[in-house]
Parts: C-alpha cells; sequence; structure tokens
C-alpha cells in the first residue's frame, strides 16, 4: 500500500504544478524580423521605398533643400530654375508657381540663344519659347496664382516673339497685364510694336508715347521716328532721329539714328544736312556702304553727279552685291 500512498502524493503536487508556455508569436518573431529585414532590403534594390518617401510624406517631414524659385530668377540663374522646378513637379504636376518660374525660364533662354526679333520655329530657341509658352499657360490654370500679371506679361512677350500669326494674342496678354496693374517698362514698347505689325499704326504709336514719356530712350525714340516716317509725318520723325542722335549710349544706335536721320533729310532736298550726317557715319564706321551711297545721293542731289559715282563706286568696292550701289552704277 506504501507504493499507492507515493503516488497519490505525486499526483496531488502535479495537480497544483504550472509550466508557462510561451506565446506562438513569441515564437514566431525571430522569423518576422528576419523576414522583414529581407523585404527592406529587396525594396530599397527595386527603389521602391524612395517613391513612397517623395509621394506620401508630408513635405514637413522632409528635410528641403529648394531654393526660392524667384531668387534664382532674378539672379538670371535660369539653368537652375529648370533644374529645381523640374524635381518639384515631378511630385507636384501642377504646381502653379514651379510652373511660372519654369516657363520665365525657358523665355529667357530662349532669347538668349537668338538674335533676331522673331524666333523662327524648328529652333532651339523657338522650341524655348513653346515650353515657356506651355509652362505659363498651365501655371495660369490655377486662379489663385499670385503672379498672375507677370504670367500674362510674359505670355504677351513670348508670343510676340513667335511673330507671325501670334501678334494677336501678344496684344491679348500685354493688354491683360496692364489691366491688372502690372506695367513693366516696356510692356507699353511691345504693345506698340505688336499693334504696328498688325498694322495699326495709330494705337501703336500711342503706346509708344505713352512710354517715351515715362521712360525716354534712344531706341524708342528711334522706333517712335521711323513710326512716324511710315506715317508721312518727316517733320515729326525728324526730332525724334535727332533725339534718338543725342541720347544715344553706344555708336551702333548712333549710326542707326543718323542713317535715318540723313535719309529724312534728303528726301526733304536738305542736301548739305544730310551729307553732314552720312560723313559722320563713315567718321564712326568708315566701311559703311550704306553711308557712302546716301552720301552720292546727296553729291547727286546737288548736281555733282562726279562726286556721286566716285562714293558709289566706293559702297561697291565695300560689297560687291550691294543692290543700291550697282543700282545706281547702272543708270
Amino acid at each position: 500500500m506504501a507504493w499507492r500512498r507515493k503516488l497519490g502524493s505525486v499526483r496531488r503536487s502535479s495537480r497544483y504544478h504550472y509550466v508557462r508556455r510561451r506565446p506562438l508569436w513569441l515564437k514566431l518573431l525571430p522569423i518576422l524580423v528576419i523576414a522583414a529585414g529581407a523585404l527592406i532590403a529587396v525594396l530599397f534594390t527595386m527603389g521602391f521605398l524612395d517613391r513612397v518617401d517623395r509621394v506620401r510624406l508630408p513635405q514637413v517631414l522632409r528635410p528641403s533643400r529648394q531654393p526660392a524659385l524667384r531668387e534664382l530668377s532674378n539672379e538670371g540663374r535660369y539653368a537652375e530654375v529648370l533644374n529645381w522646378s523640374a524635381e518639384i513637379l515631378a511630385d507636384k504636376p501642377l504646381d502653379s508657381e514651379a510652373l511660372l518660374f519654369r516657363g520665365i525660364a525657358h523665355f529667357y533662354l530662349a532669347l538668349a540663344a537668338d538674335d533676331g526679333v522673331t524666333v523662327a520655329p524648328g529652333t532651339e530657341a523657338g522650341s524655348g519659347l513653346d515650353s515657356a509658352i506651355a509652362a505659363l499657360r498651365r501655371a495660369r490654370l490655377d486662379e489663385d496664382l499670385r503672379y498672375w500679371g507677370e504670367s500674362a506679361y510674359l505670355l504677351g512677350k513670348a508670343y510676340y516673339h513667335k511673330g507671325g500669326f501670334y501678334y494677336d494674342a501678344a496684344i491679348r496678354y500685354l493688354s491683360e497685364s496692364l489691366d491688372g496693374g502690372h506695367e513693366p517698362a516696356d510692356v507699353r514698347e511691345y504693345l506698340g510694336m505688336a499693334y504696328v505689325r498688325m498694322g495699326d499704326l495709330d494705337t501703336g504709336m500711342e503706346h509708344f508715347s505713352t512710354a517715351l514719356q515715362r521712360e525716354p530712350n534712344a531706341l524708342l525714340y528711334l522706333s517712335v521716328g521711323q513710326l512716324l516716317a511710315r506715317m508721312n509725318r518727316p517733320d515729326a520723325a525728324l526730332e525724334h532721329f535727332q533725339a534718338a542722335v543725342a541720347a544715344a549710349a553706344d555708336r551702333e544706335v548712333e549710326v542707326r539714328a543718323r542713317l535715318m536721320l540723313g535719309t529724312v533729310l534728303l528726301e526733304q532736298e536738305r542736301y548739305a544736312a544730310a551729307r553732314d550726317q552720312f560723313q559722320q557715319i563713315l567718321e564712326i564706321v568708315p566701311g559703311s556702304a550704306d553711308a557712302y551711297v546716301f552720301l552720292g545721293d546727296a553729291y547727286a542731289g546737288q548736281g555733282d553727279v562726279v562726286q556721286a559715282r566716285a562714293h558709289w563706286r566706293r559702297a561697291r568696292g565695300i560689297s560687291r552685291q550691294h543692290h543700291g550701289a550697282n543700282l545706281r552704277l547702272r543708270g
């Protein structure tokens, strides 16, 4: 019976003896950690987490290295504006401010790549203008755009430089800039040129006159003088050409103004005064074939055919293909 008492004591003691088992998740934790690490490594390799960070994380949680686009634009650092705006637009394709300054950068880089007034399509400059217009128009989809007037002004200038069938669009946006109270120094001049290109000389003259009152300069005097000559107002044209000569800060503008002044004097048969203008041009640019041709015309007007032909021959000696010199010498 002793063995039964011993067995009973063992059963009674085991009734109250508990062994703590570990939960299943705790047993699986090392395996989960290893699997998560492997998954993260794979995702980094695929570049997935970088895309998630850029798309989903709030901007305030990421360190910003982006400089102010307006400051870069004001400093003329347009290539940097293009780079930074591209980075912004990769996250927010319709960010109006990034689109605006991207359009500004494309516009000024296009002008720098082309010396002409009208940018030829299909060229690097022409593609730059198209990119500028596209970016600026997309920026204006945001009705709360802070720089609404600036965007209209830049669009107007971009359309003007496209030329051809775009002068009406230039007038539309430049006028919108004025109506919105944004009036940079050259907006009236651009409007004047656009109206003249459209054949509306009177409205063009109104804008040129306003621009001249606000900020007179040699090129503006020259443009107004040329327009007045086209409108058959020679006396007013002469006054503006003389003002252009007086205000000229460089020789190229002075030569252009004297050449226009001399041709108007020729038309008025003021030959001595015309000769003086062409001779002053030759002091500045001794190889000016045009000046020699018109100087010969002044001598011819005074009846000195020998001197006239001598100067026409000088012009042809400088430029064998000069149409004016060849035409006069054949006569």
